[in-house]
């Protein structure tokens, strides 16, 4: 039984890997959807603000407006949340 819970969480942590997310630009009178990447699978979490540890990334809206986004890292627990599942 718990080998396949823990299969059901491997499955979940790779469907949550690097998903496009859509932002509004945040150029004033704009306001068109872009698409946006995580730089990778741990950093997922989107901010404005820059944070210790964050990576930069700037995106452009269809009208070529520049908008920057902070990734920040999503603490992951599987460990202490498998073991109080359990």
């Amino acid at each position: 039984m718990k080998y396949v819970d823990k299969q059901q969480c491997m499955i979940w942590f790779v469907l949550d890997m690097s998903v496009k997310k859509t932002y509004g630009c945040r150029f004033e009178g704009c306001g068109l959807p872009f698409d946006a990447y995580p730089p990778d699978d741990f950093h997922t979490i989107a901010t404005l603000d820059k944070k210790k540890d964050s990576i930069k990334r700037t995106y452009r809206c269809p009208k070529k407006h520049l908008n920057t986004i902070y990734w920040l890292k999503k603490i992951r627990t599987s460990r202490e949340s498998m073991k109080k599942r359990f």
